[in-house]
């Protein structure tokens, strides 16, 4: 395995972060591009970083946990009775005030929830991939399995178990369905679900990096930004790739957001 120099890992870490200047940039992916063994060793190195920093983010969350857990419990005050009746008055409008308010934000929240943010991401990336040979006017087309045909139609909770039980009963199996399966978790707002599916097809030779970008959505959509940018940082880098403008255009979205 070829060793980086620390000039090239501070390029990688400033590429990760979309930092890099324009000329450099264009240097590197060449390299990239024209050096295997780089290529390797800097796809290793970006997953590795991509760990590390969820593995930091884990620890700085616990150890706020054990801080807060640490602190000593609120004293009450108890000078209510000595206070005049005007003051009382006075706190009482004000923390009827504050109640009002509290209950527009809770409204608020309840009707957009903090991770809406990176839902409507991937919601505005994700495309679902079209079955062949389906179209409007011949929806009953013998050629569409009942599977196919209720995911076209969009009726993905009604496609769900018919495209597991059609890959499960499949001889040989289609691979496309578990496409198909993984877009119908992403389209119903299961991610977890849609990353377990799409990587049985991570190493395929024609959907493997379809299934890699559908996967890199998933991480989006379950607010896991840290292993998207890796999965995506993989597509844009691949020589030969179709999904390389796409991966680079949610990248730049992904750095932006945050």
């Amino acid at each position: 395995m070829r060793t980086l120099t620390e000039r090239e890992l501070a390029d990688l870490e400033a590429y990760r972060h979309d930092r890099l200047p324009a000329g450099q940039r264009a240097a590197l992916e060449q390299a990239l591009r024209d050096d295997q063994a780089f290529r390797q060793a800097a796809l290793e190195w970006l997953g590795l970083a991509a760990a590390e920093q969820t593995l930091r983010e884990q620890k700085i969350a616990g150890a706020l946990d054990q801080w807060q857990a640490q602190l000593p419990p609120a004293v009450p005050l108890n000078f209510w009775e000595r206070l005049p009746l005007w003051s009382r008055l006075v706190i009482v409008a004000a923390f009827a005030g504050i109640v009002v308010w509290l209950g527009k934000q809770w409204l608020s929240s309840a009707k957009t929830p903090p991770d809406s943010g990176y839902k409507q991401i991937a919601a505005e990336f994700f495309r679902p991939e079209r079955v062949p040979g389906f179209t409007m006017s011949a929806p009953d087309s013998a050629a569409v399995s009942p599977a196919r045909r209720a995911y076209a139609f969009k009726k993905y909770d009604e496609a769900i178990p018919l495209l597991k039980k059609e890959w499960e009963q499949g001889a040989p199996r289609d691979s496309v369905l578990l496409l198909y399966l993984g877009c119908a978790y992403l389209a119903t707002d299961r991610p977890d679900d849609a990353v377990a599916t799409l990587q049985m097809l991570a190493g395929h030779a024609d959907l493997g990096e379809k299934a890699r970008w559908y996967t890199a959505i998933a991480e989006v959509q379950a607010g896991r930004v840290a292993e998207a940018r890796a999965i995506l940082m993989a597509i844009e880098l691949e020589p030969s790739g179709k999904m390389q403008q796409d991966a680079a255009a949610l990248l730049r979205v992904l750095n932006f957001s945050q």
